[in-house]
């Protein structure tokens, strides 16, 4: 089997400087923001030798071995870290990222209920890439062929990204609002593909509307919103077959899908407050989404190529997703001390966990809870909470990431619509965590 080793080294630094105010019946806010990154990793993939058989001289196996995973000694390549000392790298990137970014943002109190904003971010983002190894092949030293197409990254964006929002108070217990806004995710490069392709940012434009209500007293709340998100150029990972001259391996690859990406949604959430110390909450979300099919051409090592549409989906975000809570005090003694009882499930509909493969992962319904002792006075305004806590109560198992690429077939080894199916062993996958639980203790002063 593969075994997988990576080091990750990553700093940054931000500040940011911020003016808040009002003046008449204006609320403003104003903003200067500076973001410094650098990063750097590196990952090899040596195999491992579980079981080795032992074979006599007809070739009969006979018994076997087991063989530890070895420590790497194939070779050591400069540019490496602890994890991977000696181990023929696959990758090693180093990356710089700079941004900077001016915002502003007015709020006119129209009347004691009408209330309008207006705003605005100015983003000037600058990245700067190398690929140092690919493939074992030191690119500082050895700069690939011409063909291999490598550039190192260097490009900047800007963009100015508005937003308005018109909210206004019907009653004293209840709001509503429609909001309009902008923004957008900076591009990058692929560090595992040999030419270290580039992608380009994603802008996002969405709309949304409100209402947020009290009644029952003030002992219940309902808010309920519904929203429109229009993707431009979605960046999506795709594992595809990338060929370096007469060999081929496996890469991920973010690529930008062309068209719209359309995301629609609805979220609801009630909490009731029926008794005293006794507080009931819901909530429920739908969302739609839908990524245009991307047109794909493979190209096989022996030349020729094949065009495809592939579907890309939006991964972990369920159709349907609803969760529930309850929430119970009962005062202890004098003073603010109470026992507390908290009990939630949280449900999810299947999902798929990867950008380019329809296969997903299975829904859920996991409970969760909590018995807490809580505000013990310990003097001098000091408190103590005790906590008894428990999660996936019930020890339900479900597999959340599921991939099926070791259930398609193996790499093309004469044509692009053909390959070996003798190495296909079938989807893999991660599992929940078990039933988990634990004591906490917190002190507050």
């Amino acid at each position: 089997s593969r075994y997988s080793l990576a080091d990750l080294r990553q700093r940054q630094f931000s500040q940011e400087l911020q003016a808040v105010g009002t003046f008449g019946n204006i609320d403003y806010v104003a903003g200067l923001f500076y973001f410094n990154e650098h990063v750097s990793d590196d990952a090899a993939t040596p195999s491992s030798m579980g079981a080795v058989a032992i074979r006599n001289a007809a070739g009969a196996i006979t018994g076997y071995n087991y063989v530890t995973i070895p420590f790497c000694t194939a070779s050591t390549p400069a540019f490496v870290g602890s994890a991977v000392n000696g181990c023929s790298i696959d990758r090693a990137s180093e990356v710089w990222s700079k941004s900077y970014a001016g915002y502003g943002q007015l709020t006119w109190n129209a009347t004691d209920a009408l209330h309008i904003t207006v705003g605005g971010r100015y983003t000037h983002d600058k990245k700067k890439g190398v690929l140092h190894y690919s493939r074992n092949v030191n690119y500082d030293t050895n700069p690939p062929a011409a063909s291999v197409g490598y550039q190192p990254l260097d490009a900047s964006w800007n963009r100015f990204n508005p937003m308005a929002t018109v909210a206004y108070d019907v009653s004293n217990d209840l709001h509503v609002y429609a909001k309009y806004a902008t923004g957008y995710r900076a591009g990058g490069a692929s560090s595992r593909t040999s030419n270290y392709q580039a992608f380009d940012p994603e802008d996002v434009k969405s709309y949304e509307v409100g209402l947020k209500s009290d009644f029952w007293n003030n002992r219940a709340r309902f808010n309920l919103a519904g929203y429109i998100m229009d993707r431009k150029d979605s960046q999506v990972d795709i594992s595809s077959i990338q060929f370096v001259g007469a060999s081929s391996f496996n890469n991920l690859v973010t690529i930008n899908a062309p068209g719209t990406t359309k995301i629609r949604g609805i979220e609801a959430d009630l909490t009731v407050n029926p008794v005293e110390g006794l507080t009931l909450n819901a909530s429920y979300a739908y969302t739609y989404t839908k990524i245009p099919p991307v047109l794909i051409t493979a190209t096989a090592a022996a030349g020729g190529s094949t065009s495809v549409y592939q579907n890309f989906y939006i991964v972990f975000t369920p159709r349907n997703a609803a969760s529930g809570s309850i929430d119970y005090a009962v005062p202890v003694g004098g003073g603010d001390t109470k026992l507390k009882f908290h009990f939630d499930g949280n449900y999810s509909q299947a999902t798929q966990a990867f950008d380019q493969f329809a296969t997903k992962n299975d829904s859920s319904l996991i409970f969760n809870g909590r018995v807490s002792l809580a505000d013990i006075g310990t003097g001098n305004g000091r408190n103590l909470t005790l906590s008894l806590w428990g999660r996936n109560l019930f020890n339900e198992q479900y597999v959340f990431r599921r991939d099926p690429s070791n259930s398609l077939p193996a790499a093309p080894t004469s044509s692009v619509t053909s390959g070996s199916i003798a190495n296909v062993l079938g989807d893999y996958g991660n599992f929940n965590a078990p039933r988990t639980y634990g004591v906490e203790a917190s002190f507050k002063f």
